[in-house]
């Protein structure tokens, strides 16, 4: 008020001091929150590529009345890194298409699938989610201790990585 009688304009430096200390305060709480938010939606996606593969090797099943057979495990970071699974599921060598492109990660997480002894079987998941406290998503996880008929190294399946068995 007593500005106004004077005739000055404008703010004094603490003013603009403190309206930034809070416009900086309040900024960092926000990346924060959205930090979390991030992370929980690339593992929502990762689930979504896993249940994607799923379902389109179902389809092979069907078909085929077995899973896609490799000499050993498959995984894939990207597409140019996939192998007998990703090859069988796009229609390779002419044959039906179950899958046109297989989903692969945007950052270093990689894709593996490991099949049954008799391709009857399989367990397919990721090597690492970033949110690891979700109950939710690790529900439905299982661990190295609960596979029994199908070939995995030791280890394989425990915590981080995120597992699916079917």
């Amino acid at each position: 008020m007593l500005k106004l009688l004077k005739g000055e304009k404008g703010f004094t430096l603490l003013e603009l001091l403190v309206v930034i200390a809070i416009i900086g305060i309040l900024a960092t709480l926000v990346f924060f929150f959205i930090g979390d938010y991030r992370e929980k939606a690339r593992d929502a996606r990762r689930l979504s590529d896993i249940r994607q593969v799923a379902s389109s090797l179902e389809l092979y099943y069907n078909d085929n009345m077995q899973y896609p057979g490799t000499d050993d495990t498959e995984s894939w970071g990207d597409a140019s890194t996939a192998g007998t699974l990703v090859y069988e599921l796009q229609g390779g060598g002419g044959g039906k298409v179950y899958m046109p492109l297989v989903p692969s990660d945007l950052s270093s997480m990689t894709y593996f699938y490991y099949p049954g002894n008799s391709n009857q079987t399989y367990v397919i998941g990721v090597d690492q989610l970033e949110n690891e406290s979700n109950s939710v998503v690790f529900s439905s996880d299982i661990d190295y201790a609960d596979i029994t008929d199908i070939t995995v190294p030791a280890g394989t399946c425990n915590d981080p990585e995120y597992c699916l068995k079917f």
